[in-house]
């Protein structure tokens, strides 16, 4: 019914946010470098989480697990229960846009500002793959089917999906050379991607204030036909793809069912900008 439940204030500007599967707990990333952990339905925070030493962009969590993505260069792995750093990922040589992490928590994907979408196995800690398929900064980047697919975006209007384990890419939407154009200051930007677990749907969000979802395996694409009054800067699906919510800064974030047409179910206005929002299915 888009009714409010809980708002968190213990907070400076956030850049990104995560739930765990229960619904019980929430990672929330900040620009002062640090994360909070917290119990929702105690609206109390357990941990504050330090070691960054740059905004964070980004976070994601699986199972006890947490995984974060800063403007530092670095990716971080937490113990969410008990607020403990297990280890740092620095391959990246910039900013670190996006990371999402496997259901069983194994394998995690980030994408950085340097172009690089990299692999890794967090056990390890050590790069499994790094894909240079793309010729611009990585704005977001997902898995799909228990990370058996992996989904990046650049931020010209390029993203690729591919099988993790062989590399076999199975679908590439490029955008036209935008730096060869003269008139590539007017190009749409991707500001955010999400996949449905079940591998069918992806959608995306842009400066053009809309958001476009494409169904992979028909080539169908479906763009909304209400827009946002500003930048869309996050996009979440259900797991079925059949649902989608777009956030804007605008203030509104707004849920679609995402069949033959868009149609809007509810919007919920908002005092300032929203920057991310994920969904739990």
């Amino acid at each position: 019914d888009g009714k409010l439940l809980k708002t968190l204030v213990e907070h400076t500007m956030v850049l990104g946010c995560a739930l765990s599967d229960c619904g019980k707990f929430a990672l929330s990333a900040l620009d002062n470098r640090t994360l909070r952990f917290w119990n929702l339905e105690e609206e109390k925070t357990l941990h504050i989480l330090r070691g960054h030493t740059g905004p964070v962009r980004k976070c994601t969590i699986a199972g006890n697990i947490g995984l974060s993505a800063s403007e530092d260069e670095t990716l971080k792995v937490w113990k969410l229960s008990e607020g403990k750093l297990l280890n740092t990922l620095d391959k990246h040589t910039d900013t670190v846009s996006d990371c999402d992490l496997s259901a069983d928590g194994k394998l995690a994907i980030s994408g950085s500002q340097d172009g690089q979408v990299i692999l890794w196995d967090i056990c390890a800690g050590e790069p499994l793959q790094i894909l240079e398929d793309h010729k611009y900064p990585i704005q977001c980047c997902k898995f799909a089917r228990m990370g058996e697919l992996a989904l990046s975006a650049s931020i010209y209007e390029n993203f690729i999906l591919s099988y993790v384990k062989n590399r076999i890419k199975l679908k590439v939407h490029r955008g036209i050379e935008k730096w060869k154009n003269p008139n590539f200051y007017l190009a749409e930007i991707w500001n955010a991607c999400a996949i449905s677990e079940n591998g069918k749907v992806v959608i995306w969000g842009s400066n053009k204030k809309t958001a476009t979802i494409w169904k992979l395996f028909n080539d169908t694409k479906y763009e909304t036909r209400v827009k946002h009054k500003d930048f869309v800067q996050s996009c979440a699906l259900s797991y079925d793809g059949k649902i989608a919510v777009v956030a804007s800064d605008d203030g509104i974030a707004k849920l679609w069912i995402a069949e033959e047409t868009f149609a809007e179910s509810f919007l919920k206005i908002l005092k300032r900008d929203v920057l991310h929002i994920p969904m739990l299915y």
